[in-house]
């Protein structure tokens, strides 16, 4: 998976408002934006310190409360949906 950013401007990925959108558990739109922002799922787990497997749950979770079945799906979606809030801007060297 391939993540673009160009320019000074980033995506706010806010879980409370997946939580809010999708009516996902805190959990869950913590992965999925571990996920938007290009963490492996093994990644999301152990920073997460859960294992694989309750990983694997909480995905399984998110496909079906988002109605996706692919991870780029999920994160597609993420991306779509939060690209509209308001931005942080990155500070300038």
């Amino acid at each position: 998976m391939l993540i673009f950013n160009c320019g000074a401007e980033v995506l706010d990925y806010r879980p409370e408002v997946l939580m809010a959108v999708f009516n996902l558990t805190h959990a869950e739109a913590r992965l999925a934006c571990a996920l938007a922002k290009g963490r492996a799922l093994a990644t999301y787990a152990e920073r997460a310190s859960v294992s694989r497997n309750t990983a694997r749950n909480q995905l399984a979770q998110t496909f079906a409360q988002t109605g996706m079945s692919r991870q780029v799906d999920l994160v597609a979606l993420v991306v779509r949906t939060v690209r509209w809030l308001p931005r942080k801007r990155r500070p300038r060297p």
